[in-house]
């Protein structure tokens, strides 16, 4: 079971008048967690494992496995790179149009993001401890950004 959040307007209704870059957004909600690593520790073989387009800028990598990039989210400036054994799909934060967020607040590993068009793109943010699941965070940092970029 999922629940829903569209996004446009903030929790007052309101259009927010300034936006914070996703680097700071990374940096504020992303870097306390254990398995996230900013881009400055990936070394070049690392950072082969995604196509940069004109503009982009890897801010950092999430890692399900320590160690293992083949199950992994990179956070860029312009979106998320998902790579899931040997699939990759990249979503653009203009793209999201809404949030499917895990019932189950003890279990709950996934992220569903609704793309304009109406395609669905799963993330899985496995770790966290007890009931501070990255999922969470991960989500809080998504919700921010996409605000930012309605903005």
């Amino acid at each position: 079971m999922y629940c829903p959040i569209r996004y446009g307007l903030t929790r007052r209704g309101q259009k927010r008048g300034l936006s914070v870059d996703v680097p700071v957004r990374a940096k504020r909600i992303l870097s306390p967690m254990s398995s996230y690593r900013e881009e400055s520790v990936l070394d070049s073989d690392q950072l082969s494992f995604i196509e940069l387009v004109s503009d982009e800028v890897c801010i950092g990598v999430y890692e399900n496995s320590f160690g293992d990039l083949s199950d992994c989210v990179f956070i860029t400036n312009k979106g998320l790179h998902i790579l899931k054994s040997n699939c990759r799909k990249f979503v653009s934060y203009l793209e999201i149009v809404g949030i499917q967020t895990p019932a189950d607040k003890v279990g709950g590993t996934c992220i569903c993001l609704m793309i304009s068009g109406g395609d669905e793109v799963v993330i899985e943010i496995k770790n966290g401890n007890g009931r501070f699941k990255d999922v969470f965070e991960f989500l809080r940092f998504l919700d921010r950004v996409i605000e930012d970029q309605a903005a």
